[in-house]
């Protein structure tokens, strides 16, 4: 998934503060998530989440990669009130590698 030109994205956010908007939003939205299979494991993963400092930073990658194509696609779009969710992970995953782009790590 993608933003738009026009969507707001937050200046300054490191890979943890990402995380940390997202975790806090998803576990506030929960019961919004979809039916089904998808909407199941998408509960489950969120249902699961740790706390930042618990984490690598190649699992709070992998977390926020689920929201730009994965179990938490849903949420791409939901915002905290000042950015949307899929703004936070572009932005944490870009500052994590120093770049404005990353490539998706390895799931195996």
């Amino acid at each position: 998934m993608g933003l738009k030109n026009s969507d707001a994205r937050p200046l300054g956010v490191d890979l943890r503060e990402g995380y940390t908007k997202i975790r806090r939003w998803y576990q506030a939205n929960v019961d919004i998530a979809p039916f089904g299979e998808y909407g199941a494991q998408s509960r489950e993963l969120i249902s699961g989440l740790k706390a930042t400092n618990e984490l690598s930073e190649d699992e709070l990658k992998t977390v926020l990669w689920e929201v730009i194509a994965g179990l938490l696609e849903w949420g791409y779009h939901g915002s905290d009130g000042k950015y949307k969710m899929g703004a936070y992970a572009h932005v944490a995953i870009a500052a994590s590698d120093g770049s404005r782009s990353s490539a998706r790590p390895s799931m195996h």
